[in-house]
């Protein structure tokens, strides 16, 4: 079930490419509804894929909104924590230098999950 919060905070992650509004349509007919968490995850593997490519303005772009949506508290906080920043890989991952790029709210909330640090002197 998607309550009204959580769908406007889907199709503002959505809106922020054409790829993600595209992933969004499939979701919506593969599921028949909006399965947030789910979503979230799909576009945190999105936000990989192009970090893991080199484009880093789409994903600093996404990754600003997320930033913005978390630090709002409600329905933002709780999908960017659950469906995004807990499907984010640990920092021994070659996609978890992905971490670098969070702002300081999300940071620190995948401190919370995978401990140790979001800077390059914490790679480990």
């Amino acid at each position: 079930m998607t309550f009204p919060g959580q769908e406007k905070v889907i199709e503002a992650v959505a809106a922020v490419h054409p790829d993600l509004q595209a992933e969004l349509s499939a979701h919506r007919e593969y599921h028949g509804h909006i399965l947030p968490t789910l979503f979230m995850a799909d576009v945190q593997r999105w936000a990989a894929d192009r970090y893991r490519l080199g484009d880093r303005p789409e994903v600093e772009r996404l990754l600003g909104l997320l930033e913005h949506l978390y630090a709002e508290g409600g329905e933002g906080e709780d999908l960017v924590a659950v469906g995004f920043i807990e499907a984010m890989d640990g920092p021994e991952e070659p996609t978890g230098a992905l971490r670098l790029l969070l702002g300081p709210e999300m940071a620190e909330q995948y401190r919370v999950i995978w401990g140790g640090s979001t800077d390059e002197a914490g790679l480990m």
